[in-house]
């Protein structure tokens, strides 16, 4: 089955749509969890200096770990935790001393842990089943919260602010990697709309970063600041998703380096524009006073 099927447009629940990507962030690469050395990323990466994929979504859990200041003291909510790829990387990378991610799709929680198991790091990184906006979690449990990639299928986004800004200490920190329209950009339209509802993400979170810095501030949070790193983003993933589907690559090919020209004109974004609507991709953060 093949992310074609009429089902994902008669459903609300991302969890059907990751269930069928299934071990591959490209559609229709689904190995089956068969290459068992296959990275389980599902961002599209930051490519600055990555000319792999892998490397590209590395360099991205690099910049969210870096934003979010993580300490080995840290105790760090993971929304939207996919395989928990990212959350090894923040134990290895910047000692990260506990890690709870959630995740509403069935399927990544059993894969994850499972390789956290034969990681030995399942006493550190906990995941379970859950939903961004309703964590079950006490009041001021984190010192920060991380989601990567992930908000803009919360429905919604701003619910999830409110719920971030519950669980967060005093002076804990809220950190997003995001994909939004850009400022006064149009994303009407039937394609748009089906797109929009097969990846399942809501009308509600369509809007820009400007928008983006008043939501984070009348959710409570102080010192809101949103940077726009599209032109690291989405030309690299356009290359890799070509590279892949047209010329029947690998997911760890080494590919060309972006040139300047497709940095500032953010080659490839037709791709997520024309469908979704988004053309922009920020790194967000924010902090409970």
């Amino acid at each position: 089955m093949t992310l074609t099927t009429p089902k994902l447009l008669m459903s609300k629940d991302p969890s059907d749509f990751y269930t069928l990507l299934g071990d591959d962030v490209v559609e229709r690469f689904n190995g089956n969890f068969e290459d068992v050395s296959k990275p389980l990323w599902l961002n599209i990466g930051f490519w600055k200096e990555a000319r792999s994929y892998p490397d590209a979504c590395r360099a991205m859990a690099a910049l969210v770990g870096e934003a979010a200041d993580l300490q080995d003291a840290d105790t760090v909510l993971d929304a939207g935790c996919g395989f928990a790829e990212q959350d090894i990387f923040f134990v290895e990378e910047f000692g990260v001393r506990r890690i709870v991610g959630i995740d509403i799709t069935p399927q990544h929680i059993e894969v994850g842990q499972q390789r956290l198991r034969n990681l030995g790091l399942d006493d550190r990184i906990q995941l379970a089943v859950g939903s961004a906006l309703r964590t079950g979690n006490p009041d001021g449990s984190f010192d920060k919260v991380i989601a990567l990639e992930s908000a803009f299928h919360f429905d919604t986004r701003d619910e999830f602010f409110r719920e971030a800004f519950r669980v967060l200490r005093s002076g804990g920190k809220l950190v997003l990697a995001d994909m939004l329209p850009g400022a006064g950009e149009q994303f009407s339209g039937l394609i748009r709309s089906l797109a929009r509802k097969r990846a399942c993400v809501p009308r509600a979170n369509m809007y820009d970063r400007v928008s983006y810095v008043r939501k984070l501030t009348s959710a409570g949070f102080v010192e809101a600041d949103v940077k726009s790193i599209a032109g690291f983003t989405y030309p690299g993933m356009a290359r890799y998703i070509h590279h892949r589907v047209k010329k029947g690559g690998s997911y760890d090919d080494q590919l060309d380096a972006l040139s300047r020209d497709d940095i500032e004109n953010i080659a490839g974004l037709e791709l997520w524009k024309s469908s979704l609507g988004v053309s922009d991709y920020i790194i967000a953060t924010a902090r409970k006073p």
